[in-house]
């Protein structure tokens, strides 16, 4: 019986490690998903802050005489349909209403939210610099991107 060379359990050792990444990967991120839109009991923060959010979203309620206001909203499985009547037709209207704000500067908690990464090579490449966060089309992109998941999530729901 032949004895396998070296390159050869060099191969066979990295495409184990590539399925053990894969496989784990993929268990770590149905994990998340799945514990993220487990609900929390809401608690009052201070006067009318409260922390209405998820095991792994945290998410504020405002509270006020005009209205209510929610900080970071989540994902769109945090918050089902059966549980929020009514909150399809709400974000239908808030899609439409950050369109129609005149929202010039677009920032984001992360830099993949508004293109930051391919933004700086721009920038560092350009004979005249641009200025990374004056971006309507990237904006408007966002809120459309926002929404075609919103509606994803919607059709899941329903199934």
């Amino acid at each position: 019986m032949r004895r396998l060379s070296r390159k050869t359990w060099r191969w066979i050792f990295l495409g184990a490690a590539v399925a053990i990444v894969v496989i784990l990967g993929s268990l770590w991120r149905s994990a998340i998903r799945r514990n993220r839109s487990i609900p929390d009991e809401p608690f009052q923060i201070a006067g009318n802050l409260y922390y209405v959010g998820s095991t792994g979203v945290t998410s504020f309620l405002l509270t006020g005489p005009e209205g209510h206001v929610v900080i970071d909203g989540g994902y769109p499985e945090t918050a089902p349909l059966e549980s929020y009547p009514g909150i399809r037709s709400a974000f239908e209207r808030s899609f439409q209403t950050l369109r129609d704000l005149p929202a010039d500067i677009f920032l984001g908690s992360h830099g993949s939210f508004f293109d930051l990464y391919r933004k700086r090579g721009e920038r560092a490449n350009a004979k005249d610099p641009v200025a990374p966060f004056i971006d309507r089309e990237g904006y408007l992109r966002y809120i459309d991107n926002a929404e075609k998941r919103f509606r994803s999530e919607i059709a899941d729901q329903r199934k």
